[in-house]
């Protein structure tokens, strides 16, 4: 048995970003970083205003976690983007 899972595909977009983060070392995330990466340094009229003027826009959604729980996440996508994306359960 592998000792570690392989990776779920990814929005080729996010290759660059990826491959920057992996230069850094191996991430890891603790429920002590949560707090501080759920904050907003801007307000968010100011983010949808910055990601606008970048020809993108963000939207919510609920989506199911663990067990079902609802989990709500934010989705940062190109502005007018049409056509389908990957479902949480096809990953």
């Amino acid at each position: 048995m592998p000792d570690a899972l392989a990776r779920p595909s990814f929005d080729p977009e996010l290759a660059t970003f990826l491959t920057r983060m992996q230069e850094h070392g191996p991430f890891t995330l603790t429920t002590s970083m949560l707090p501080r990466m759920r904050e907003l340094e801007l307000a968010e009229e100011e983010l949808d205003e910055d990601l606008r003027a970048r020809g993108l826009e963000r939207r919510t959604a609920t989506i199911p976690g663990h067990d079902g729980d609802p989990i709500t996440a934010g989705i940062i996508q190109r502005a007018g983007r049409t056509g389908s994306a990957a479902r949480i359960g096809d990953i």
